[in-house]
């Protein structure tokens, strides 16, 4: 079934006419459009992708089961007067619309229903082309990563690793950072989530590394952490706790399972080490167009993990003001198990 069809029967079961995308990944999801200023409308007969001329002519180069209809300045206005043209109700993600963009279009031509995450479920079960992508994307990501180990050396600050990144990224025929990658030394490591500095990588400290890329409009996710020089005996068992932790909850990856279940295991893991306390975040979330999308793998969520679903599995270990460790793979779930996309191994690398 295409994904517009797919999408199509949100309208029968919402009870509404037309639905309203204006979500960059919504609108990228059923169009394959990137564009800042665009919006995608089913109704019970067509779909239309809707956008002004500053994407135009890249919208009317895309193939699929749309018409395209350039926007007439003032946005709104011209929103409301198509959408009271094609229905009594509209539907709208709730969790994407601001109240001051809902205020512009209220009308009393049709009825507004707000729809939190509507295709968050179709979303997050990748079809074949999907995968494709994805897991191209990685194996590029990869092969960044062998690099960056060649690269690395003592003086190099944090902002200057990020940057050999990015410009790997572009070698690869990637658009970007799917988020700002975070490169953390030292005592930095024991921070989730850094923010990369000016500070300088020097010998015999830890260093996190957790980037991204966009792909053919799709996120890769990884995090390795090395030493730089000969890691002490704590760190040494820190990090092999984590690494633990991470294959014990791939064990338990497959079709049917509870995501609270997997990110039990590998807190239970950690445990045993009498390090759960320092696992401070979820063990991970779905990826795909966005970043983070579901389901979120945490303690907290009733979700079940599908066939096609391509998650994060990454513990982590972060000891205040010491160092932190994080294992990061993608991964894709299958009916009987899953299967790892990164063919980086999760041994431990002294630099």
């Amino acid at each position: 079934m295409s994904r517009i069809k797919a999408a199509r029967s949100l309208l029968e079961k919402f009870n509404i006419d037309a639905f309203l995308f204006s979500s960059f990944a919504n609108v990228f999801y059923l169009s394959k459009l990137r564009a800042s200023s665009a919006f995608f409308i089913l109704t019970k007969e067509n779909s239309y992708l809707l956008t002004d001329s500053r994407y135009i002519e890249k919208a009317r180069a895309l193939s699929g089961d749309f018409e395209v209809i350039e926007i007439s300045p003032p946005v709104f206005k011209f929103l409301k007067s198509f959408l009271k043209s094609h229905a009594k109700s509209v539907g709208f993600e709730s969790d994407k619309l601001t109240c001051e963009t809902k205020k512009s279009l209220n009308s009393k031509a049709f009825r507004l229903a707000g729809i939190n995450s509507p295709l968050k479920d179709m979303r997050s079960v990748k079809q074949e082309d999907e995968l494709e992508i994805i897991k191209k994307a990685v194996k590029k990501s990869d092969e960044i990563y062998l690099r960056l180990l060649n690269f690395l050396k003592p003086g190099l600050s944090e902002l200057e690793v990020r940057a050999f990144l990015n410009q790997e990224f572009f070698k690869e025929g990637a658009i970007g950072e799917s988020f700002p990658a975070i490169v953390a030394f030292d005592w930095h490591s024991s921070i989730p989530h850094w923010e990369s500095s000016k500070a300088k990588i020097d010998a015999s400290k830890p260093l996190l590394i957790d980037f991204g890329m966009v792909y053919e409009g799709y996120c890769t996710d990884f995090t390795r952490t090395i030493y730089i020089g000969k890691a002490p005996d704590d760190f040494k068992r820190a990090y092999n706790a984590v690494k633990d932790a991470h294959l014990r909850a791939l064990e338990s990856v497959k079709a049917g399972a509870l995501v609270k279940d997997i990110d039990k295991v590998a807190r239970e893991s950690l445990k045993e080490k009498y390090l759960d306390k320092f696992f401070t975040h979820s063990l991970g979330h779905g990826v795909g167009i966005e970043i983070h999308e579901f389901p979120s793998i945490s303690q907290h969520s009733e979700a079940m993990l599908k066939p096609g679903m391509v998650i994060t599995i990454e513990p982590g270990v972060y000891i205040p003001n010491q160092f932190g460790i994080r294992l990061e793979n993608m991964v894709l779930v299958l009916e009987d198990g899953c299967f790892t996309l990164s063919n980086i191994s999760l041994d431990l690398i002294e630099l």
